[in-house]
């Protein structure tokens, strides 16, 4: 049994490292071992701390190289993240994002309490969204998170509550998964 853990383990740490070696050089980044989820079920207790550089609001990544969570509390040695695919994420705070591809293509990340999922409000109608594009943080003076963080994919576009924008409903990866062990943080300069 303990042979089959380490050999588990081993391949995370593997992963994960091959992960990093992809992501972009702007920022630094930690990785961290998942130890439970919390009782809620709306974030994930990690095994890093103040002490080892987390900051709130560092962005999580899972393994996917998606953008699951953010650093909500922190201790000493471990801390929670909170993860944006809850409804208690998306509706009290909104990301500014964009289509992966076409960067003027932008809207808010929210929560549809009506439809029960998350959506991009607010795009102008006048931009190119479509069913399958991949949304992703936008980065910049618009955003608290770094550019490039990919969120989830377009299933659906129709015509905004008022009628003046265009809304698309979108589907985020579930997380984390069973075999998910380990997430990676980044750390960014440009995050308050």
């Amino acid at each position: 049994m303990k042979s089959v853990q380490l050999q588990f383990q081993n391949k995370q740490l593997e992963k994960a490292y091959e992960v990093m070696q992809q992501l972009p050089g702007t920022n630094t980044y930690s990785m961290a071992n998942i130890i439970r989820l919390t009782p809620a079920r709306t974030g994930i207790e990690i095994d890093l701390g103040k002490l080892d550089g987390i900051q709130k609001n560092d962005p999580v990544l899972s393994l996917e190289q998606n953008f699951v969570g953010i650093v909500s509390e922190i201790t000493d040695r471990t801390s929670i993240i909170q993860l944006i695919n809850t409804t208690e994420f998306l509706t009290n705070q909104g990301i500014s994002v964009t289509v992966r591809g076409r960067e003027t293509t932008m809207g808010i990340l929210e929560y549809d309490l009506s439809a029960n999922s998350p959506i991009v409000d607010k795009i102008p109608e006048d931009q190119i969204i479509q069913a399958g594009d991949v949304i992703e943080t936008i980065g910049g003076d618009l955003s608290k998170y770094p550019a490039g963080l990919r969120i989830g994919t377009v299933s659906e576009v129709s015509a905004g509550s008022l009628g003046i924008s265009v809304q698309a409903a979108l589907t985020i990866p579930e997380f984390p998964k069973p075999n998910e062990s380990m997430v990676i943080i980044v750390h960014s300069s440009s995050i308050p």
